[in-house]
């Protein structure tokens, strides 16, 4: 699972989104999924512009290891969890 993650991490940094953004970046992408289960992709990336992730724009590969890092961490879609997980799961550091 962790090299799913530094592969995940890796791949955001590289489009240019800020270390610091990505455990915020993840848990918006999860929020979404809570709110609208069966969301497809295209209706993610509005999403995520309507939350205000305006200068980001996920490609599907990114958006398949965004799902298989949270469901390795046995997350499901609609699970809620709180701002410091997304921060202890996905840091850079």
């Amino acid at each position: 699972m962790s090299q799913l993650k530094e592969i995940l991490i890796r791949r955001l940094a590289n489009k240019g989104m800020d270390l610091e953004m990505i455990p915020g970046f993840i848990r918006s992408l999860n929020n979404s999924f809570a709110y609208y289960p069966h969301v497809d992709f295209k209706q993610i990336n509005d999403r995520l512009r309507y939350m205000g992730w305006n200068d980001f724009e996920l490609d599907y590969f990114t958006f398949q290891l965004v799902i298989e890092c949270l469901e390795g961490f046995g997350l499901k879609k609609s699970e809620y969890k709180s701002a410091q997980w997304y921060e202890k799961n996905f840091c850079a550091a």
